[in-house]
């Protein structure tokens, strides 16, 4: 059905790209997806990844500590997308990477505020909107914010928000709109959403085992 949508979302994953290439395949070949999202912090070539994926819509989000390379070869194929946003169905996907977070953000708003081709925006994110991250230095615990208040003004005009960089996986709401962390895919850990029109969408949190 026209306007229906599942989403297969990735971030921070194994800095082998053995164990990542065999995690993705593992991944593709159990479950079915219109696209794959990349959320960033991922070190596996972006060739490779378009040959495991075949025909499937893809974007990559860059993270804080993907490799400039990568970023550069994801722009050349057309599947970066950061501070921009990406159309697909009836939804348009808008996508605020971990390098600049705010200015990606006031890009996105900028380009929201203009367009007309989409009815419902799904944000993806690096950084959640506020995640208090919990480090060890020394014997003692150090607190750092590592959340972006400034999605909040994204979040009421969106149906859903996928972001990573958070020490759990977690589901929330803000208004209407649906809210979920993603830990890490570094152990196998992924997340499907579905989207079904008119108002259905469900969330699947999965551990795959490559």
């Amino acid at each position: 059905m026209k306007g229906n949508l599942r989403i297969l979302y990735l971030a921070r994953l194994p800095p082998s790209e053995y164990t990542l290439t065999k995690l993705i395949k593992s991944i593709v070949r159990r479950y079915r997806f219109d696209l794959l999202i990349i959320g960033g912090d991922c070190r596996l070539d972006p060739h490779t990844l378009l040959n495991i994926v075949s025909n499937k819509e893809v974007i990559w989000v860059p993270g804080d500590e993907d490799d400039i390379m990568i970023t550069k070869v994801c722009r050349s194929l057309g599947i970066l997308c950061s501070g921009s946003l990406y159309h697909l169905n009836d939804y348009a996907i808008a996508c605020i990477g971990g390098i600049d977070a705010i200015q990606d953000i006031k890009k996105v708003m900028n380009i929201l505020d203009t367009d007309n081709q989409a009815k419902e925006s799904i944000i993806i994110s690096h950084y959640p909107l506020l995640n208090e991250l919990h480090l060890t230095v020394n014997g003692r615990t150090v607190f750092l914010n590592l959340g972006v208040n400034e999605l909040l003004s994204l979040i009421n005009r969106s149906k859903v928000m996928l972001s990573t960089h958070v020490r759990h996986n977690y589901v929330n709401t803000i208004g209407a709109s649906l809210i979920l962390g993603l830990k890490s895919s570094y152990n196998g850990h992924s997340l499907i959403i579905d989207i079904k029109k008119p108002h259905a969408l469900s969330a699947y949190f999965l551990k795959i085992t490559p």
